[in-house]
């Protein structure tokens, strides 16, 4: 679920991407087109080249391989 809270700030793009980049290309947009950082806790919209669909980017916490326990399981 995604708390949007009122003091977050909500960026939609008025040109459509091709979501094939992959998150982290939505990434590289915020920087390059937007001149934002996507790691600040910004909303980014975004829609596709079909406008039949819309990503959401938003930065909640960075997990490093160290951070994260995998489960045990039985193969």
């Amino acid at each position: 679920m995604i708390a949007i809270t009122p003091h977050m700030r909500v960026l939609v793009a008025v040109e459509s991407v091709d979501f094939r980049v992959g998150i982290d290309g939505l990434a590289q947009r915020c920087r390059a087109v937007l001149q934002e950082d996507p790691f600040q806790g910004t909303v980014f919209v975004f829609r596709s080249r079909s406008h039949t669909a819309i990503k959401l980017l938003i930065y909640d916490k960075w997990y490093a391989p160290s951070n994260v326990e995998w489960p045990v399981g039985r193969a």
